[in-house]
């Protein structure tokens, strides 16, 4: 899926450009992201979207009426549309997510997945936010996670790097 992440982040950067100030890159990013979950959330909207049977000019209607409705902006409107006509409806979770990194980058925050065996407390959850930010440098975003199997400590995954201190990770480069 490589090549769509690279198409994705075309679209994305296409539709990001000097014209968007921070608030109307957010604006685009949420929009999109509201609209990924519409669409996931009841099957016949995706079987609508994703059917030959129904037309672009079928579809970029309803996204026009459906925008009108909602009240999203010019800018997603113009992307779902663009998307339609070029039949890239089916990597938008990979635009959104080059979108996201984007917005990210502007406002300096890095997202990170935190696995842990069991739930951590808050104040675990605030000193672990604090110490990646140090870390990385910037602020974090942490996204939660909980996997029984890796035991104990954490794994983090975030600016494409893993960084694994968990007990199974350990045991695992042990044996090794």
């Amino acid at each position: 899926m490589a090549h769509n992440r690279k198409i994705a982040r075309r679209y994305a950067k296409a539709f990001v450009h000097e014209k968007l100030d921070k608030r109307e890159i957010d604006t685009l990013t949420n929009e999109l992201e509201s609209f990924i979950i519409t669409l996931k959330s009841d099957e016949r909207i995706q079987e609508f979207f994703k059917s030959p049977v129904n037309s672009r000019d079928v579809k970029i209607k309803v996204i026009r009426n459906l925008s009108k409705k909602i009240g999203f902006s010019t800018h997603i409107a113009s992307l779902l549309e663009t998307l339609i006509k070029n039949d890239r409806i089916n990597i938008i979770d990979d635009v959104f997510d080059e979108l996201r990194r984007i917005s990210d980058e502007i406002h300096n925050h890095v997202r990170v997945k935190v696995t842990t065996a069991y739930e951590p407390s808050v104040k675990d959850i605030k000193v672990l936010s604090q110490r990646i930010s140090d870390f990385f440098g910037r602020h974090a975003i942490v996204e939660r996670h909980i996997e029984k199997s890796i035991i104990g400590g954490f794994v983090l995954e975030g600016d494409d790097r893993i960084i694994d201190m968990s007990v199974k990770g350990q045991i695992e480069r042990a044996l090794k």
